[in-house]
């Protein structure tokens, strides 16, 4: 099972506090949003020391033996491939090489569902037809969350906050965001308030500014979850008579 998708349930689930005062101090530190980062051979160990919950590689930039090693540098912080012009049989020979989950593209095949052993994240660009979106969730999909791949911003926009609670409101999955540029702790609240359980930044992102983020992140405080998905109709039962109901007759006084 993947590390990653256990953390990232928990997160978009929430959980109820322990009573006592001792069971909440024992209680460990869940955070408010995950922390995804790109990262290459190079900046796999900075990436482990700044306290991002999960790693992620291009599946065009990296090797299977390549991946092997990149996965022992990172320990026990979850390292993912983002599936990218990949057949199913090199995206298995990744997973067999201690890849944690795979981010597929919306047109990657449909074979890389059934994959084994390893989380499977599917990546939307905002503009994806809102039936498609749905499709997302009313389909019995075995899909663990949702990127959605935000476009090049200096800021975050009102639109995409938007963008953000529409797909919360329709999917009833983990909602993952790319990030194109440094944001402050206003605009990360903004961007949890509207449901984004994790961010993805690249792997240009300086250390520095990684550090910063986790921070940020630390500081969030713990919202309650919105209801994610379209509520369920439940229709009338049938009284089972098969006839007409019949109004009762006011009683004159």
């Amino acid at each position: 099972m993947s590390k990653f998708v256990d953390k990232l349930r928990l997160l978009s689930r929430g959980s109820a506090l322990p009573m006592g005062f001792r069971a909440a101090a024992n209680k460990p530190k869940n955070p408010a949003m995950l922390l995804i980062a790109g990262l290459t051979q190079a900046t796999a160990k900075a990436v482990v020391d700044s306290g991002a919950d999960a790693g992620l590689v291009s599946g065009r930039d990296i090797k299977v033996g390549s991946l092997k090693s990149l996965v022992r540098k990172m320990g026990d912080v979850p390292l993912g491939v983002f599936v990218e012009g990949m057949s199913r049989e090199e995206m298995s020979q990744f997973a067999g090489s201690g890849c944690d989950f795979a981010v597929l593209d919306i047109k990657a095949p449909a074979a890389m569902l059934k994959m084994e052993g390893v989380g499977k994240l599917i990546a939307v660009k905002p503009s994806l037809e809102e039936g498609l979106v749905e499709a997302i969730g009313d389909l019995e999909l075995p899909i663990d969350g949702v990127l959605i791949t935000a476009e090049v911003e200096s800021f975050v926009s009102i639109e995409r906050l938007l963008i953000c609670q529409h797909f919360v409101e329709l999917v009833d999955k983990p909602l993952l965001l790319t990030l194109s540029s440094v944001i402050t702790g206003d605009e990360l609240r903004s961007l949890q308030e509207a449901g984004v359980d994790g961010v993805v930044v690249s792997a240009e992102r300086s250390v520095e500014s990684l550090v910063e983020l986790r921070k940020m992140i630390d500081d969030l405080p713990r919202a309650v979850k919105r209801r994610r998905g379209r509520p369920s109709v439940v229709l009338p039962r049938s009284s089972g008579t098969g006839g007409e109901v019949e109004e009762e007759e006011e009683e004159e006084i």
